[in-house]
């Protein structure tokens, strides 16, 4: 367990895309400010592969929690997936005590927003201009 969660602390959080067992993948990472709770999704691009699980760092030690799929394939895809540094987008940025996002900034970088998706500016949720 220990391997797993110092694999799964060298992930970056929120999205990116890479490689595990010779086939690309995106993984999207989440986890909590205290690091205490996280979850993470994955998605064989062009294929059917999936890998999903929330993990809990309580006092007793850390509980993996699969979703629909053994714990031993959770295990050996975050010990073996490589994220592309070039393809890693930040997590949006928390929504603050108004309930709105912030405002994007008009310095966002292209690259930014050449991947929106119906003009949506996906690293803050907000409409791209």
């Amino acid at each position: 367990m220990d391997q797993f969660l110092a694999a799964l602390d060298r992930l970056p959080i929120g999205y990116s895309e890479g490689r595990y067992a010779g086939h690309r993948w995106s993984v999207t990472l989440d986890m909590a400010a205290d690091r205490r709770r996280c979850w993470l999704w994955g998605e064989q691009l062009g294929g059917t592969g999936r890998v999903s699980f929330n993990l809990y760092r309580l006092a007793d030690g850390p509980l993996l929690r699969p979703c629909e799929m053994p714990a031993e394939t959770v295990i050996a895809f975050v010990l073996a997936y490589r994220p592309d540094p070039d393809l890693i987008t930040p997590p949006r940025p928390a929504v603050g005590r108004s309930g709105s996002a912030p405002r994007p900034t008009s310095d966002m970088r292209l690259a930014d927003r050449s991947r929106c998706i119906g003009g949506i500016d996906c690293s803050t949720g907000m409409i791209a201009t």
